[in-house]
């Protein structure tokens, strides 16, 4: 088979090639590298080419399907009993090296050629796109890839520092070490006075160790230093300035008017009432004023404040809330904020420890009853009716369809009968025979039938002979004559002895009453039909039927046909594409995403049009076998596909892998030769 313009054509020497493709990279230390490869071989007929020595050439192209030919190689191979061969592109006879094509750039295309024969004609086979890189080979080339900086070098896949090691030095107020070299540092701090900035660096903790060289504070907020605050000592245990020892002086008075002694006595008492305010200077002992508010309480002199959230008009500590009641036995249990108070219940009850309590009812008259409940009161009921009788209360019966109905609780039941003239003398009866017996339903009689038997049913027949005339005789009843004549009254010509064809299209039959001869007309001893026409046949059923011109008319090798527009999206998985709509399908071959073939024989399938991505599409058989749609160029799909099908077989046309938001416009048709 070889593939020209996109389409695939079959010569007597070349077989279908299927090609099961599994690829991956063998690393060894001394071996070469590869990618295995694996087909199977098939005659036109899908049979597999076994044991059977084909020769491949393999080409690894860049870019597309006529892109340059990066890498070449060719393999002798033979097909073992399935006609599947392996090969291992990278060790065949080859030019150049398979380490040298570029895997880093561009796209890579696989190109299969093969001589069925095992020589050197090399036909065209396919190509198809490699999508996973092989690995191995791309690792093998990373190393050359990389660039050794300043200091840095770069030798057999190790990365090494080249530049000697250098001292290192922290600038910074010389209360901190710095020894040793890369990558070995050590560093060492010194104990003892720290700066402000030492100091911040240890997340504002000084380390006990003090700040020192402070300026003089200016705002509030600044820090203030020892001398500041030696200069400002004062000695006020309570810092109220309301309360300050004060010293007494003698003060000349100017007498400018009389100082009388009751302006004396008021002087005296208000200075000893200030000294009366505060004897010891202490003011953790001042007298403060506690006051409420309705729920909150303040205490003076900055002593703060709060909100009762008691809340008890009375404050009687004996009349609060219920917390909870409890019933043990006949004592109930009530417990406040008090206590528990106990209420003793024994004096309800009726002294037998029982709510018990019985109902009777007494006859008083034929329609009255007295009923009566222990520890309570009677009432008198009227149970009368019309005659005082349970027995014959008024009930009306209806029938709703089958189901008849009592009223008053009367209940119901389903009525099976169903006989539409109510006439019991004409209902359907069955009749049975149990031995010599004969029964008929719904009715008790009976017949016995023994004596009507003889005990047997064995019966002789006999026959006499009078002229052309039979009588026939059966024992126990009445005989019949029948006549036997024909025309000659003669057994000696009742059969055929002979027939054959004799000259002048003459058949000749022979009997014992000797030759007929019978004139067969036109027809002469070859058969020929002379012009002739056999009229009125009608149409075949059966294979050796005959066949009219009208049936003839309507057959022809395009029985099954058909053609389907297919404009589908992918979404990132496979996709079997939908067939239902179609330009024609002659024979009802197309039902949604199936072919269904009718007859065996050779069909013919075309593919062609496009996709976005350029996903594989193929042709696949019975769920099984998959035949690759090939590619003109990218994206584009033009294929022709000849198959030995046989009757039940189904084919589908899928991509086995799209990608998401894939757009394909296709045409599948395929007809059957």
């Amino acid at each position: 088979m070889f593939k020209t313009g996109g389409y695939f054509y079959i010569s007597k020497c070349f077989g279908l090639i299927t090609i099961l493709v599994f690829l991956w990279m063998e690393a060894f230390s001394q071996a070469p590298l590869g990618i295995n490869y694996q087909g199977v071989a098939r005659n036109p007929d899908g049979s597999p080419q076994v044991n059977q020595a084909i020769s491949l050439r393999v080409s690894i192209l860049a870019e597309g399907l006529n892109g340059l030919s990066e890498y070449v190689e060719t393999h002798a191979v033979t097909t073992n009993q399935f006609g599947l061969f392996t090969i291992v592109i990278g060790q065949g006879e080859h030019t150049g090296s398979l380490q040298d094509v570029d895997w880093q750039t561009g796209n890579k295309w696989l190109q299969i050629e093969m001589d069925m024969r095992g020589g050197s004609n090399f036909e065209m086979v396919g190509t198809q796109q490699i999508f996973s890189v092989p690995y191995a080979m791309y690792a093998s080339q990373s190393g050359t890839g990389m660039t050794a900086g300043d200091g840095i070098d770069v030798t057999g896949g190790v990365i090494s520092n080249t530049k000697p090691d250098k001292p290192v030095s922290l600038l910074g107020a010389g209360t901190v070490n710095v020894s040793g070299t890369y990558p070995d540092y050590v560093i060492t701090g010194i104990e003892g006075q720290q700066t402000l900035s030492e100091v911040l660096m240890q997340d504002n903790d000084a380390g006990n160790m003090r700040i020192r060289n402070l300026a003089e504070p200016v705002s509030n907020q600044d820090v203030a230093t020892k001398s500041y605050v030696d200069s400002r000592n004062v000695d006020d245990a309570d810092a109220d300035p309301t309360n300050e020892i004060q010293n007494a002086a003698q003060v000349a008075v100017t007498p400018t008017g009389n100082l009388t002694s009751t302006q004396v006595q008021l002087a005296l008492e208000e200075l000893q009432a200030d000294i009366d305010a505060d004897l010891d200077a202490d003011p953790a002992n001042e007298i403060q004023v506690l006051t409420k508010t309705g729920n909150q309480v303040d205490l003076s002199n900055g002593g703060g404040s709060f909100i009762d959230e008691v809340d008890d008009a009375d404050a009687d500590a004996t009349n609060e809330l219920v917390q909870s009641v409890t019933l043990m036995g006949t004592n109930l249990e009530i417990t406040d904020a008090g206590g528990t108070q106990v209420v003793d219940l024994s004096s309800l009850q009726d002294g037998t420890g029982t709510d018990s309590q019985t109902l009777s009812s007494t006859f008083l008259t034929a329609d009255t009853r007295d009923l009566v409940i222990s520890g309570g009161n009677n009432i008198t009921l009227d149970v009368s009716d019309n005659d005082n009788s349970s027995s014959n209360e008024l009930q009306t019966i209806s029938k709703v369809g089958s189901t008849v109905t009592l009223s008053n609780s009367g209940g119901s039941f389903t009525d099976a009968v169903d006989d539409a003239d109510a006439n019991p003398t004409n209902e359907i009866q069955d009749l049975s025979l149990t031995g010599n017996t004969l029964s008929l339903t719904n009715d008790a009689s009976t017949v016995d039938l023994s004596g009507y038997l003889d005990n047997t049913d064995n019966q002789n027949l006999s026959s006499t002979t009078a002229g052309t005339n039979r009588t026939i005789n059966i024992s126990g009843g009445t005989g019949t004559t029948i006549s036997v004549a024909d025309n000659d009254n003669s057994t000696s010509n009742e059969l055929i002895t002979g027939a054959t064809y004799e000259p002048n299209n003459t058949l000749r039959i022979t009997d014992a009453g000797g030759d007929t001869d019978i004139a067969l007309g036109t027809l002469n001893a070859d058969m020929n039909a002379n012009t002739n026409r056999i009229i009125n046949v009608a149409d075949p059923i059966d294979p050796g039927d005959a066949v009219n011109l009208s049936f003839l008319e309507t057959k022809d090798a395009t029985d099954y046909a058909f053609k389907s527009i297919i404009n589908d999206t992918g979404t990132g998985s496979a996709l079997t594409f939908d067939l239902s709509v179609f330009d024609f399908d002659e024979g009802g071959l197309i039902s949604v995403i199936q072919i269904s073939i009718p007859e065996s024989g050779i069909y013919l399938f075309n593919v062609k049009g496009s996709s976005t991505s350029n996903a594989p599409i193929v042709i696949n058989v019975n769920n099984f076998t998959d035949y690759t749609v090939g590619l003109i160029n990218v994206n584009t799909y033009s294929d022709t596909i000849l198959l030995k099908l046989n009757a039940g077989d189904i084919v589908e046309l899928r991509a086995n892998s799209t990608t998401n938001g894939e757009n394909f416009t296709l045409e599948f048709f395929g007809y059957k030769i």
